[in-house]
C-alpha cells in the first residue's frame, strides 16, 4: 500500500494512535483497527484503491472568505453501511504541499480496538504531496461534539478557518459526526437597499502635490505559517494557556514513556520499581495493557524504595488510585490521573503496584530487580506478578505499559 507512519500531536514519528501506522497495538496481528483520514484518501484515491472516490470530499475554500463546507462525515467501520455516501474523508485544500484532513473516528466493529480519539471527529495533516502517494501525517487535534478548532492565517491570507463539530451520533447506523468548516467572514443574507439621492460633487479647493519621485520600497516578508487555535478541553491532549499540571495533568504532563516490551504473559497485579536518572521527577499516571476488553477496578499502590519484604504486606503501601477501568484486550489504556503525583528525588527508586482485577499483559522476566527498559530520565526494573491483591506472588515481570511523568523545574 506504500503507507508511510502516522505521527502524533506530541511530534514523535509513531504516535497517532487513530491509525494502525502509528504503531498503537504494538504488533500486526492484535485488535481491530484502521488507518487514519490521510491513509484512506491515499487508498480511495491512488491507484489499486478499495474504497469509492465518492465518499472522498473536497473542500477548495479558496482565498477570498466566505466559503464553507458542511455535511456529515461517517467513520470507516460502516463504510459498507452508507445508503446516503455520506464522506468517509473530508480533505481541505491548503494550496501548497501536503494538505489537511478530517475524519470521525468511529469506533466501532474493525475499528473497535482504536486506541485514541473514540468517536471523536480528528483533524491531520500530510507532510508533502497531493495525497496519493508516500507521506507522513501528523494529527493536529481532537475535537469532541459543541467543540472547535480555528486555524488562522489559512493559506497565508490573514483569514481564519474555523472547523465546528455540531453533533456526533452514534445511536444510528451509520454513526456520524456533522461538521462545518468556515473560511473568513461569512456574507449577511443579501437584502434590498433603500435608494440614495444623487450625491452633489464637491469642487477641490487647490491642486493635490504630485507624487514623490522615488518611493520607500517596504521590505518584503515572509508570509506566516497557519497556526492553530483550540477551544479550551482538558483531556485533547493539549495543554492550553488555561491548564496547569493540577488541573489537567493528562494535558500538561512532559513525558509519556512507552516500555520496549512483548507481552507473552498475564496477571492481575505487577510489582516494579522506577529510578530517577538525575533529575528529580514526578509520576502521574499509568497506561496497561488488558488481558480482555471488561470493565473493572484498578487501584494503584507506591512506597519509597524497593518493594522487597513488603510483596505481602499493605501497610507497608499508600494507596494512591482506585477506579473503575475499561480495558481492551492487547491495548493500550490510560488509567486515569493518580491522586496525587508521585515524586521520585534524583537517582531514587521508588516502588510501584499496579493491580486490576480483569487483568494486564506483560513480559516474563529473567532477574528481578534489575533494570530492563530505560529513556533520558527513567529507568525500570524487573518485578513480579501477582495473581491475588498482596498475595500469590506469581513470575518475574517486566512491565509492558507506558509510564507518564514530569520533570521537576
Amino acid at each position: 500500500l506504500n503507507l508511510a507512519h502516522s505521527g502524533g500531536m506530541d511530534g514523535l514519528p509513531y504516535t497517532d494512535h487513530t491509525c494502525l501506522m502509528g504503531n498503537p497495538l504494538w504488533a500486526d496481528d492484535l485488535g481491530k483497527m484502521c488507518f487514519n483520514p490521510v491513509k484512506n484518501y491515499q487508498i480511495a484515491i491512488g491507484a489499486g484503491s478499495w474504497y469509492d472516490s465518492r465518499n472522498i470530499a473536497n473542500f477548495d475554500s479558496g482565498t477570498a472568505g466566505g466559503t464553507f463546507w458542511s455535511g456529515k462525515i461517517i467513520g470507516t467501520a460502516e463504510y459498507g453501511t452508507n445508503p446516503s455516501n455520506h464522506p468517509i474523508v473530508l480533505r481541505l485544500e491548503s494550496g501548497n504541499s501536503g494538505g489537511w484532513y478530517i475524519g470521525f473516528n468511529r469506533a466501532i466493529g474493525i475499528n473497535s480496538d482504536s486506541a485514541q480519539a473514540h468517536d471523536q471527529v480528528a483533524i491531520y495533516k500530510s507532510i508533502a504531496g497531493r495525497g496519493t502517494g508516500y507521506s507522513r501525517s501528523i494529527l493536529q487535534g481532537i475535537i469532541r461534539p459543541g467543540r472547535r478548532m480555528r486555524i488562522s492565517n489559512w493559506r497565508q491570507t490573514n483569514h481564519e478557518l474555523v472547523i465546528d463539530v455540531k453533533e456526533i451520533n452514534t445511536k444510528t447506523v451509520p454513526g456520524y459526526a456533522n461538521v462545518k468548516v468556515t473560511f473568513g467572514r461569512q456574507p449577511n443574507p443579501a437584502s434590498t437597499p433603500k435608494p440614495t439621492q444623487k450625491p452633489t460633487p464637491e469642487l477641490t479647493p487647490k491642486p493635490t502635490r504630485p507624487p514623490t519621485k522615488n518611493p520607500t520600497m517596504l521590505p518584503t516578508l515572509k508570509p506566516a505559517e497557519p497556526t492553530l487555535h483550540r477551544d479550551s478541553q482538558c483531556g485533547d491532549a493539549f495543554c492550553d494557556d488555561n491548564e496547569t499540571r493540577a488541573s489537567c495533568p493528562s494535558d500538561c504532563a512532559v513525558t509519556i514513556f512507552k516500555t520496549n516490551t512483548e507481552v507473552d504473559s498475564n496477571s492481575r497485579g505487577q510489582m516494579f520499581t522506577i529510578v530517577s536518572r538525575k533529575r528529580e521527577l514526578s509520576i502521574t499516571s499509568f497506561d496497561v495493557m488488558g488481558k480482555k476488553n471488561a470493565s473493572g477496578e484498578c487501584v494503584v499502590y507506591t512506597r519509597v524504595g524497593d518493594f522487597k519484604g513488603y510483596e505481602e504486606d499493605k501497610s507497608g503501601w499508600e494507596l494512591i488510585f482506585q477506579k473503575t477501568v475499561e480495558t481492551k484486550q492487547s491495548v493500550i489504556t490510560n488509567m486515569g490521573t493518580l491522586d496525587r503525583e508521585v515524586r521520585i528525588p534524583a537517582k531514587s527508586k521508588q516502588a510501584f503496584y499496579i493491580y486490576c482485577k480483569k487483568g494486564m499483559l506483560y513480559m516474563k522476566g529473567d532477574n528481578e530487580g534489575s533494570p530492563f527498559d530505560r529513556d533520558s530520565s527513567i529507568i525500570i526494573n524487573e518485578g513480579v506478578g501477582t495473581r491475588r491483591l498482596f498475595r500469590k506472588l506469581d513470575r518475574n515481570a517486566k512491565y509492558s505499559g507506558w509510564i507518564r511523568y514530569i520533570i521537576s523545574p
